[in-house]
C-alpha cells in the first residue's frame, strides 16, 4: 500500500496528493524506486502518482536519494525509451 492518495476534495489543484504520513518520514529508499519505476504509466490515477510522487519525494529526499539515485535513472531511463509525448 502506498502512502499517498490524490486529494479531491483540493480546490486549488485538482488531483493533488495527500500524504498519509509525513513525507519526511517515509522510507525512501524502498518508495522512490516504485514511483520512478511507474513514470512510464499513461492511466489515470496511476501517472499522476507516479509523477507527482516522485517529484515530491525528490523535493523533500536530499542526501536519501543517493542510496538509490541507480535504480531511480535506471527507471527515468526506462521512461524515456518509451518515447511517448505525454512522458
Amino acid at each position: 500500500m502506498l502512502p499517498v492518495v490524490l486529494d479531491y476534495r483540493r480546490k486549488s489543484k485538482w488531483n493533488a496528493l495527500w500524504w498519509m504520513v509525513d513525507i519526511n518520514k517515509v522510507d525512501f529508499e524502498y518508495y522512490l524506486p516504485i514511483f520512478a519505476d511507474a513514470l512510464d504509466e499513461l492511466d489515470f490515477p496511476f501517472d499522476i502518482l507516479a509523477r507527482d510522487g516522485t517529484i515530491e519525494m525528490l523535493h523533500v529526499a536530499k542526501d536519501r536519494v543517493l542510496n538509490v539515485l541507480p535504480e531511480v535513472i535506471c527507471a527515468l531511463k526506462k521512461a524515456l525509451r518509451t518515447e511517448n509525448p505525454k512522458i
